[in-house]
């Protein structure tokens, strides 16, 4: 009689995921590659599978039949419902293999273990850079084309995202949403805040795959790339000069229009630059 041997089980390289199945293996691995072979024929979006293809389809239907029992937000399919209970729940079940850090996702985990990789595998066709997250390349992409879609109401600034704009916005209502929970500083942006806290954890999980040079922030580790890259995509459109990170060129437009943009809430006088209105601003407590 023949023995049943143990299942082979296949893993997949960059997490925790294991399946009995190739396919599945297959399928999962485009969370990480980035692959999207499946396209919606009615708006052209492209899918890592199937499922995903159809579950999309029914956007162009209206119909939302799944209800969370929580807040009664409604999905169009049961995975999305799932995917968001998880707010609700705080369940993390997805976890990296290289800093056991959890994610509530497996396309967030997917995207955190290229960090670890330095994988890249969203290229820009003008220019031939490289991004680990399909929205970061469509960001990227507005440089060259000059796009701004979102627009500030008070000021008419106008910004490459919406996540931009909203930063913004908070500067000219003062707001700060969010609070450090060590200290009692609070934040317009929540990736601030995200940056802030390493200053008290120390963590620098952002490694330069070049000179190994690690940072607390990602933003910080991109800034840092452009020096062994000597890029400077950031194009000023009335003098031409080029820039390597898009604040560099911010501060020197000021100098074309004579925009001060920062306001001081004690005496309202305005600064040209974020750093003057600071420094400014220790005038009136008594700081040195």
């Amino acid at each position: 009689m023949k023995k049943h041997t143990k299942d082979k089980l296949y893993q997949c390289q960059w997490c925790d995921f294991k399946t009995k199945y190739k396919n599945y293996l297959k399928r999962h691995t485009r969370n990480h590659t980035g692959e999207k072979p499946y396209f919606c024929q009615v708006c052209q979006k492209t899918f890592s599978s199937a499922s995903a293809l159809r579950g999309h389809e029914k956007v162009h239907t209206g119909i939302k039949p799944f209800v969370c029992e929580v807040c009664q937000k409604q999905f169009i399919t049961s995975t999305t419902l799932k995917s968001h209970v998880r707010v609700h729940t705080r369940e993390k079940p997805f976890q990296c293999l290289l800093c056991d850090k959890r994610f509530a996702h497996s396309s967030t985990l997917a995207y955190h273990a290229r960090m670890h990789s330095g994988q890249k595998p969203f290229q820009c066709e003008i220019c031939k850079k490289e991004f680990r997250h399909k929205t970061n390349l469509r960001f990227h992409e507005r440089i060259h084309t000059g796009e701004k879609r979102y627009q500030c109401q008070v000021c008419q600034k106008w910004f490459l995202d919406s996540s931009s704009l909203r930063g913004h916005v908070r500067r000219h209502t003062g707001e700060k949403p969010y609070q450090c929970q060590s200290c009692p500083k609070a934040f317009a942006q929540s990736s601030s805040l995200k940056g802030h806290k390493t200053t008290h954890t120390g963590e620098k999980q952002y490694l330069c795959n070049v000179c190994q040079k690690t940072f607390s922030r990602n933003s910080n580790l991109r800034s840092h790339e452009k020096c062994h890259s000597e890029e400077k995509p950031y194009l000023c459109k009335v003098c031409q000069k080029t820039f390597s990170h898009n604040s560099s060129l911010r501060s020197h437009e000021k100098c074309h229009f004579q925009e001060k943009p920062y306001l001081c809430q004690v005496c309202q006088k305005t600064f040209s630059h974020n750093k003057s209105l600071r420094s400014h601003e220790k005038c009136h407590f008594g700081e040195k």
